[in-house]
């Protein structure tokens, strides 16, 4: 199994006693957000979402859960201006609880195998808003698990589209992303669709890299319905 939370690349089952570099990146566990979005292997849902509420970009009240068509459910548990704490169900039963800023950069991830904290070292305040041209670069430094190297994300906003969710529609930025271990380990690559309004990632499409004889491969995966 997989995931990818706010453009961050993280293991699922990993043990907190031992994590190699290959492994923290070749096995993708956001993700986010963003902000954040998640990517799982699977059975694809085949139940017909419910009826559909759209909402408006300019509303103070935004989405609150969204399911994937892999079969995953994201529930916001509370959005502040900057903070985004949700909880992912994922198909098999397990949650994943998650804290990022802005639904971009994974400050926090609990998963039943391993807790996941991060220090950002910029102001994370200062590389907002997002506009399409913008690139950023930041690092961040493993509190938890301990003994893994710096970790480094590369956004580029390369467009604003529109993603069609049932009979709703909505604006998002297109957001390439590339995630790598300081110390140089394989790379993660996504391009993330998200909706800057309720901080979520309606959209992810991930590559994951060749690791251990198993060669790189694309994965889409989208948001099918969002209440």
């Amino acid at each position: 199994m997989m995931f990818e939370q706010d453009g961050l690349p993280l293991p699922i089952s990993i043990e907190v006693r031992k994590v190699s570099s290959t492994s923290l990146i070749g096995m993708l566990a956001l993700a986010t957000a963003l902000a954040g979005s998640c990517v799982t292997e699977g059975a694809i849902a085949q139940t017909a979402p419910p009826e559909q509420v759209c909402f408006d970009s300019d509303s103070a009240t935004q989405p609150t859960k969204v399911t994937f068509e892999r079969g995953h459910v994201l529930v916001v548990t509370e959005r502040t201006t900057d903070l985004l704490r949700h909880e992912m169900q994922m198909p098999d039963g397990a949650r994943i609880t998650s804290v990022s800023y802005r639904g971009l950069f994974t400050l926090a991830m609990d998963q039943p195998k391993a807790k996941i904290e991060l220090e950002w070292k910029q102001d994370l305040a200062q590389l907002m808003p997002l506009a399409v041209g913008k690139q950023i670069v930041a690092e961040a430094v493993y509190v938890s698990p301990p003994g893994i190297a710096g970790y480094v994300t590369e956004m580029n906003v390369v467009g604003l589209e529109r993603i069609q969710i049932g009979k709703c529609e909505y604006p998002v930025f297109k957001i390439e992303v590339v995630g790598r271990l300081k110390d140089g380990a394989p790379q993660a690559k996504s391009t993330r669709y998200y909706h800057a309004p309720s901080m979520l990632t309606l959209r992810t499409v991930t590559t994951t890299p060749a690791i251990a004889g198993r060669p790189a491969r694309e994965v889409d995966d989208r948001a099918v319905n969002i209440e």
